[in-house]
Protein backbone atom coordinates (compact mmCIF):
# COMPACT_ATOMS: atom_id res chain seq x y z
CA UNK A 1 0.00 0.00 0.00
CA UNK A 2 1.11 3.33 -0.96
CA UNK A 3 1.48 6.11 1.48
CA UNK A 4 -0.39 8.52 -0.70
CA UNK A 5 -3.25 6.69 -0.85
CA UNK A 6 -3.87 6.65 2.83
CA UNK A 7 -6.43 9.31 4.04
CA UNK A 8 -6.59 10.05 7.92
CA UNK A 9 -9.02 12.38 8.85
CA UNK A 10 -11.66 12.07 5.91
CA UNK A 11 -14.88 11.45 7.31
CA UNK A 12 -17.11 9.11 5.26
CA UNK A 13 -20.62 9.67 4.86
CA UNK A 14 -22.01 6.86 2.65
CA UNK A 15 -21.06 3.90 1.16
CA UNK A 16 -23.35 2.00 -1.78
CA UNK A 17 -21.87 -0.99 -3.73
CA UNK A 18 -22.79 -0.82 -8.00
CA UNK A 19 -22.21 -3.42 -10.04
CA UNK A 20 -19.22 -5.29 -8.49
CA UNK A 21 -17.80 -1.74 -7.51
CA UNK A 22 -18.03 0.17 -4.11
CA UNK A 23 -18.59 3.96 -3.88
CA UNK A 24 -17.35 5.64 -1.25
CA UNK A 25 -18.74 9.49 -0.83
CA UNK A 26 -16.55 11.44 2.27
CA UNK A 27 -15.15 14.71 2.48
CA UNK A 28 -13.00 14.12 -0.39
CA UNK A 29 -15.70 13.36 -2.63
CA UNK A 30 -17.03 10.13 -4.48
CA UNK A 31 -14.80 7.55 -5.00
CA UNK A 32 -14.50 4.10 -6.37
CA UNK A 33 -13.03 0.77 -4.85
CA UNK A 34 -12.82 -3.01 -5.32
CA UNK A 35 -13.65 -3.54 -1.27
CA UNK A 36 -14.41 -1.67 1.52
CA UNK A 37 -13.43 -3.27 4.81
CA UNK A 38 -15.53 -1.16 7.69
CA UNK A 39 -13.55 -0.63 10.87
CA UNK A 40 -16.57 0.87 13.01
CA UNK A 41 -18.70 -0.20 15.83
CA UNK A 42 -22.18 -1.96 14.15
CA UNK A 43 -24.26 1.04 14.23
CA UNK A 44 -22.04 3.11 12.91
CA UNK A 45 -21.63 0.80 9.80
CA UNK A 46 -24.83 0.92 9.19
CA UNK A 47 -25.72 4.25 9.01
CA UNK A 48 -22.92 4.40 6.07
CA UNK A 49 -23.69 1.12 4.37
CA UNK A 50 -26.67 2.96 2.05
CA UNK A 51 -27.97 -0.14 0.47
CA UNK A 52 -27.74 -2.42 3.21
CA UNK A 53 -29.71 -6.21 2.72
CA UNK A 54 -31.97 -7.49 5.06
CA UNK A 55 -29.26 -9.94 6.38
CA UNK A 56 -26.90 -7.19 7.05
CA UNK A 57 -29.28 -4.90 8.58
CA UNK A 58 -30.29 -7.43 11.14
CA UNK A 59 -26.77 -8.57 11.89
CA UNK A 60 -25.42 -4.97 12.28
CA UNK A 61 -28.77 -3.49 13.76
CA UNK A 62 -28.65 -6.27 16.45
CA UNK A 63 -25.60 -5.05 18.77
CA UNK A 64 -26.40 -3.56 21.94
CA UNK A 65 -23.97 -1.06 23.49
CA UNK A 66 -23.31 0.07 27.35
CA UNK A 67 -21.05 2.65 28.36
CA UNK A 68 -17.98 1.43 29.91
CA UNK A 69 -15.24 3.34 31.79
CA UNK A 70 -11.51 3.12 30.87
CA UNK A 71 -8.41 4.34 32.16
CA UNK A 72 -5.34 4.78 29.72
CA UNK A 73 -1.68 5.13 31.47
CA UNK A 74 1.88 3.84 31.14
CA UNK A 75 2.56 3.55 34.41
CA UNK A 76 4.33 0.14 34.70
CA UNK A 77 4.47 -0.26 38.30
CA UNK A 78 0.71 -0.62 37.90
CA UNK A 79 1.86 -3.80 36.80
CA UNK A 80 4.30 -4.75 39.13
Amino acid sequence: MDRENVYIGTPITRVVRRDGRVLVTSSRGEEEFDHVIFATHADTSLQLLADASLLETNILGSFEFSKKIATLHTDLEVYL
